[in-house]
C-alpha cells in the first residue's frame, strides 16, 4: 500500500487488533515500532506492510489502550452483575429454609459490593437548589456544631434597613 492511502475500515480495524494483542503480551513501544516496520518485507510473509510513521503507530496505540480499557469495564460490569445475581439467588434461598444468618450475612455481601457502607454516614445539604453529599464523620461534637452555626449564618434573614432620611419629613396640616 502507498504511504499516502489510507487503510480501510477492515484494515484499520485489524492493525488496533494487532497492537491490542501485541500490548496484553507486554511488548514495550519500541518493540511495537520495529515489528510494524518488518510486516509483510519477508518473503514468507504474505501480509501487505503498513508502511506507517512513528505518529501513526501511536494513534494505534492509543485505540488500542481504549479497546482494551473498554473490554476491562465491560469485564467488571459484567463480573459485578453476576456477583449481585448470585447474591440474590442465596439471598432467596437462605430466606426459603429460614436462614436469616445467613440471609444478612448475604445482604451484607451485597452492600459491601455496591459499596454501601454503615460505617460513612451521609447527609444530604440541599444549597441553592444544589444537592450536595458531605460526610460528617470525621467531625468532633465541637467541629460539626461549628459547622452548623457557618450554615446558620448564611440562611439568616437579613434585617430591613430602615430609611434614614437626613431632612425630616414635612407635616401636612
Amino acid at each position: 500500500m502507498p504511504a499516502n492511502r489510507k487503510p480501510t475500515a477492515a484494515q484499520l480495524e485489524d492493525r488496533i487488533s494487532t497492537i491490542v494483542g501485541l500490548c496484553v503480551m507486554g511488548v514495550p513501544r519500541v518493540d511495537i515500532i520495529r515489528y510494524v516496520a518488518k510486516i509483510g518485507l519477508d518473503k514468507d510473509d504474505d501480509r501487505i506492510p503498513w508502511d506507517v510513521c512513528n505518529k501513526t503507530i501511536d494513534n494505534y496505540l492509543a485505540a488500542a489502550k481504549v479497546k482494551i480499557s473498554e473490554h476491562a469495564t465491560l469485564i467488571a460490569d459484567y463480573e459485578i452483575g453476576l456477583g449481585l445475581k448470585r447474591l440474590e439467588d442465596l439471598y432467596m434461598r437462605a430466606v426459603a429454609i429460614t436462614d436469616y444468618g445467613t440471609a444478612l450475612r448475604v445482604q451484607k455481601e451485597r452492600h459491601a459490593l455496591l459499596g454501601i457502607s454503615k460505617q460513612e454516614p451521609l447527609v444530604k445539604i440541599f444549597n441553592a437548589g444544589i444537592e450536595q453529599q458531605t460526610n460528617f464523620s470525621h467531625m468532633t461534637d465541637e467541629e460539626l456544631d461549628a459547622e452548623i452555626a457557618r450554615d446558620m449564618q448564611k440562611y439568616k434573614p437579613k434585617r430591613k434597613r430602615k430609611n434614614r432620611r437626613l431632612v425630616p419629613k414635612k407635616k401636612n396640616k
